[in-house]
């Protein structure tokens, strides 16, 4: 055998006797769990979500031993067993971790903040398309003053609210409506001063 074919063989043997390494986390829900130290078989696995399910494969550290095991949220106990001969490193990791029940999204609200640009008083009234309700100002408000009111975000973070105002002028009350539709960031603030003209008749 020639020097260089031995070099070859000594490294196929090398890689081939490798210990199995663990991969890195795979799966949508790696960010959510973390494992803790394992002790008489068992490990505690983590899931930080407040709602929804993670399945998760939890394996000692440079081992093919692994178990696949459904959490919930906050800690569970997770086992895992030794084998035999017993893993001489009982570091665990996450190997997999995926959504079988998504967490439950808390709800987003904008606040609404409005501004009267008129020269009447205006009884500010809102529709909410998003949370399907109607608010009405408790009063009406006068020139320069303002009212604030919320707006239920979607899940990609937009409002979609109509204004029905009733501005009363000397000669009569009459409606201007006013459709928005935008996106906000969550929880974040709309502003908007109204004027007599804008917005349509309704």
């Amino acid at each position: 055998m020639t020097r260089k074919l031995a070099l070859m063989f000594a490294t196929a043997v090398a890689v081939g006797a490798a210990p199995q390494i663990a991969l890195a986390c795979t799966g949508d829900a790696c960010n959510a769990v973390t494992a803790g130290a394992w002790s008489n078989g068992r490990v505690t696995v983590t899931d930080k979500d407040t709602s929804g399910k993670i399945s998760v494969k939890v394996c000692f550290k440079n081992s093919k031993v692994c178990n696949p095991w459904g959490i919930n949220p906050g800690a569970n106990s997770v086992a895992l067993s030794q084998p035999k001969p017993p893993v001489s490193d009982t570091t665990v990791e996450i190997v997999e971790a995926t959504y079988s029940q998504k967490p439950t999204k808390a709800a987003s609200y904008v606040t609404l903040s409005l501004t009267n640009g008129t020269a009447w008083d205006v009884s500010f009234g809102v529709h909410d398309d998003v949370a399907k309700q109607n608010t009405q100002a408790p009063s009406d408000v006068t020139k320069g003053g303002s009212w604030s009111t919320k707006a239920l975000q979607t899940a990609d973070g937009f409002i979609d609210v109509t204004f029905s105002n009733v501005i009363r002028t000397k000669d009569g009350s009459y409606y201007r409506c006013l459709e928005v539709k935008t996106q906000v960031n969550p929880g974040g603030q709309w502003s908007h001063t109204f004027t007599e003209n804008e917005g349509r008749k309704c």
